[in-house]
């Protein structure tokens, strides 16, 4: 942009004009830098690779809705927090402090998936069941 002076006011300041040089089509290309998508956190991936893990091994077809509802191959959450447990390394003092570090990174792992519409679960029965909604690869 580019200033051109016109004159003078009655205090003698200058007034004037402003313009656009025209330029180069490749000069008015504006870049923005976008935040790169992160992956999955350390604590839903062991989540969502547990429950890979479990529902190709015991994973069972189940419609959670009723019988007009879908179909799923679904597991049982506890399922699920067992093979979280024996994959997940969690910091302690003694066996209580590592047993609430991987509760909650458990949690915060089941949040983030369910959040993001990866899984779903609802209480069928005596169990609380758990599915992919789609392919688990964010």
């Amino acid at each position: 942009m580019q200033f051109v002076k016109l004159g003078e006011d009655e205090d003698g300041d200058p007034f004037g004009a402003c313009y656009v040089e025209p330029g180069k089509p490749e000069d008015a290309v504006l870049t923005v830098k976008r935040p790169k998508e992160k992956g999955p956190p350390g604590h839903a991936k062991a989540d969502l690779d547990a429950l890979g893990v479990v529902i190709g091994d015991k994973g069972h077809k189940v419609r959670p809705f009723g019988t007009e509802g879908p179909e799923v191959t679904a597991v049982d959450r506890e399922t699920i927090r067992e093979e979280f447990n024996r994959v997940w390394a969690a910091d302690g003092a003694d066996e209580k402090a590592r047993s609430d570090a991987k509760r909650k990174a458990f949690k915060r792992g089941e949040e983030w998936a369910s959040s993001r519409r990866l899984t779903a679960s609802r209480e069928v029965g005596r169990q609380h069941l758990v599915w992919l909604l789609k392919d688990a690869d964010p």
